[in-house]
């Protein structure tokens, strides 16, 4: 049996916490890494930082790690969920430059909850089933750039609160 943790070293927690999940036998840990605070100029990415760097802290732990990602900057699409061609391939490129400077991460998760509220912009304002159109080009494209240079990393999504029903 594997045990897993969701945390949040993503948005400024500490990783001497990694110590306390090892004693209690956590191997794989999901945290998440922003777009919009590695990417502050258009196709410049900038992995330093405390947010970013417990990426490299995880991993040398020997625990494995699920990159979630969050998906809204301000270069792109007003700061809303990407909801353009333009803003989508965007988004992808940040994830391939992430998987490009986190070599050892197999596992990526993308839309956390994109039933919920954590899809800002038209996509929010969309019905249900569009919403779904939305998130499927999402992957879609996120899935047509990873596959050229990390065809091994699997893509997870899907995740949601609540009951979708209209999915």
């Amino acid at each position: 049996m594997e045990l897993g943790a969701a945390t949040h070293f993503g948005q400024g927690w500490s990783v001497d916490l990694l110590k306390t999940a090892d004693k209690i036998g956590v191997s794989s840990v999901r945290d998440a890494i922003y777009w919009s605070g590695v990417e502050t100029s258009r196709g410049v990415y900038d992995f330093s930082g405390v947010s970013r760097s417990y990426v490299d802290a995880v991993l040398a732990s020997g625990d494995t790690l699920t990159l979630g990602f969050g998906m809204t900057n301000p270069l792109y699409d007003g700061g809303f969920t990407p909801y353009t061609d333009e803003g989508r391939q965007a988004f992808a490129k940040f994830v391939v430059a992430t998987l490009d400077r986190f070599p050892d991460v197999t596992t990526i998760e993308i839309g956390n909850e994109f039933f919920g509220s954590f899809v800002t912009g038209p996509i929010a304002s969309a019905s249900w089933s569009q919403r779904a159109e939305y998130y499927v080009e999402i992957l879609r494209a996120v899935y047509d750039q990873v596959q050229l240079t990390h065809p091994d990393v699997q893509i997870i999504g899907g995740a949601t609160h609540s009951i979708p029903v209209h999915y």
